[in-house]
């Protein structure tokens, strides 16, 4: 099935299936929208410059034995969940000393308002 669309709305398109996971090839795209393969390049292009200047945690990657682009995150990849009981275990531990800690704690509240975890419906409110 072919799409008639905008370059923005393709670019859009093809932006939420990089950010679901998938790996997509040039072939693919140009099959989906019926359009030429310098068009599909240039979609790539713009998508990783918008993402080199706004998203910097993500880099567009090419895979050249499978000939595909795939989005590869530079975040440690924790969940909210995960960072939530990595921060438990250090404050319960009493790893490091409170010069160490004091400048997390006064980094924390600013930035965690609230986590929930899903799994056990557990909730920190920072104040």
């Amino acid at each position: 099935m072919t799409i008639a669309t905008t370059s923005a709305t393709r670019q859009l398109y093809i932006y939420q299936l990089l950010a679901s996971g998938a790996h997509l090839s040039k072939k693919d795209i140009q099959r989906k929208f019926s359009v030429d393969a310098r068009t599909v390049q240039r979609d790539f292009a713009s998508i990783r410059n918008f993402m080199s200047e706004y998203l910097n945690e993500y880099e567009l990657e090419y895979d050249t034995k499978d000939h595909t682009y795939y989005l590869k995150s530079n975040r440690l990849g924790l969940s909210k969940s995960q960072c939530l009981v990595l921060i438990k275990v250090l404050l319960a531990s009493r790893s490091l000393s409170r010069k160490e800690l004091d400048p997390y704690l006064l980094y924390l509240p600013n930035k965690i308002k609230k986590i929930s975890s899903q799994s056990s419906k557990v909730n920190l409110i920072v104040t």
